[in-house]
């Protein structure tokens, strides 16, 4: 994660790790990563980061979120996925890599997910650019 943070090998980073749900289902099991001072002083250190979640934190402590790069990739789950997510046997899983970076170009936040294929749909809509 420090390649993606533009950060040195090595540095110490915060981890927010988070299970979500879908009618008592476990869907996505996804992993935040933060430097240290981003993440200094804000909510994003708590269990309960507050309505908005990580975004909004990150917006309060002056960072202003510009750019969102996401990689999806399906694979079969490995030994620990299918219990966690209680995936019937054969069910893949898409990993989301998603990179969000601040106005200057910062990147500030990336999150890794494990998703629930079976479960799961992804809807994108981009502008074509000139």
């Amino acid at each position: 994660m420090t390649e993606r943070l533009n950060i040195p090998t090595g540095t110490t980073v915060w981890v927010r790790r988070r299970t979500t749900f879908i009618d008592d289902r476990a869907h996505q099991l996804a992993n935040s990563y933060y430097e240290l001072d981003v993440v200094a002083g804000t909510l994003i250190r708590q269990e309960n980061t507050g309505p908005g979640g990580g975004f909004a934190r990150l917006k309060e402590a002056g960072y202003l979120l510009a750019e969102i790069r996401e990689e999806l990739a399906a694979r079969m789950p490995n030994s620990r996925e299918p219990a966690a997510l209680d995936l019937p046997a054969g069910t893949p899983v898409v990993e989301l890599t998603r990179t969000t970076f601040t106005d200057t170009g910062r990147p500030v936040e990336v999150m890794c997910a494990v998703i629930a294929a079976d479960m799961s749909s992804f809807d994108y809509r981009f502008p074509i650019p000139d």
